[in-house]
């Protein structure tokens, strides 16, 4: 079941594994990615995927492992993050994108953009990860959010996109709960949280090499992956502009979608991107 009628849920084959994702608009490739949380998808993007589409051709992607994607094969690493986006642009033919992510996802579309340039026009994060420490209450056992916390956690930061239909959270739940999902989610988890591997694919050394245009967008109320590393992403990006969204935590798309839509389509839209240092 597609969460909302008007877009139908598509799938495509990359790198053997079939991967759900759902499209809006013509024009230049915006390839979205959604943040960590079990609960995620790409339909995160439901709630800017309309005012994008008028400027952009929008595709947002189900990670394996989320949503309707498949559960990936060989498991989790930072370079299978990298290479599903990858095989996603390449079964769908979008030779050169822009890109943005959301936490978990701003991290996944930078490491994409930093291994392949050439293929990436604009790069867009919000509240990304990628810069911060581990955050402390990832070392609390894992266990999927039952329908009361899946409710909440909607009604909380998805203010714009509610109330959400019983039928929609049932669907909700039901792609949560699939099959395997607890424990790939598990071993997601320990991979993302792994200090050695944070320190390896940190962004810290990337985004002083990345030329492309990027616009960092941040809540200033982000309690756990603070407005400080979204200051620090920009000041490390040669071609970097930074746009604060006020009232929102790190993930300023939910609490102020109108304003970061706005952000995004200044950006995208532009002739010409200049540094804003």
């Amino acid at each position: 079941m597609a969460l909302r009628g008007d877009l139908e849920d598509k799938y495509v084959t990359a790198n053997g594994q079939r991967m759900r994702y759902i499209e809006k608009g013509s024009g230049q490739p915006l390839v979205c990615i959604h943040g960590l949380s079990a609960a995620l998808s790409g339909d995160q993007w439901l709630i800017t995927i309309d005012a994008l589409s008028k400027v952009a051709h929008v595709y947002c992607l189900d990670m394996p492992g989320y949503g309707l994607s498949d559960l990936p094969a060989d498991g989790y690493s930072y370079d299978g993050f990298i290479e599903s986006v990858k095989g996603f642009c390449d079964a769908l033919g979008l030779d050169q994108v822009d890109i943005t992510g959301q936490s978990m996802g701003g991290w996944i579309a930078a490491l994409y953009a930093h291994a392949y340039p050439e293929r990436v026009r604009r790069l867009v994060m919000i509240g990304n990860a990628g810069l911060n420490p581990p955050l402390a209450s990832a070392g609390a056992p894992f266990e999927l959010m039952t329908r009361d916390q899946l409710t909440n956690s909607l009604n909380r930061e998805w203010t714009t996109f509610v109330p959400w239909t019983d039928a929609q959270l049932d669907e909700l739940e039901r792609r949560m709960q699939r099959p395997g999902r607890l424990e790939a989610f598990r071993a997601l988890t320990a991979v993302i949280q792994d200090p050695e591997s944070r320190e390896k694919f940190s962004l810290r050394s990337r985004l002083p090499e990345m030329s492309m245009p990027i616009l960092v967008v941040w809540g200033d109320d982000a309690p756990g992956i603070r407005l400080q590393y979204g200051i620090e992403a920009f000041e490390l990006a040669p071609n970097g502009r930074l746009a604060i969204i006020y009232g929102g935590n790190h993930n300023a798309m939910a609490f102020g979608p109108r304003e970061v839509e706005a952000q995004m389509i200044a950006f995208l839209t532009a002739e010409e991107v200049k540094p804003a240092k």
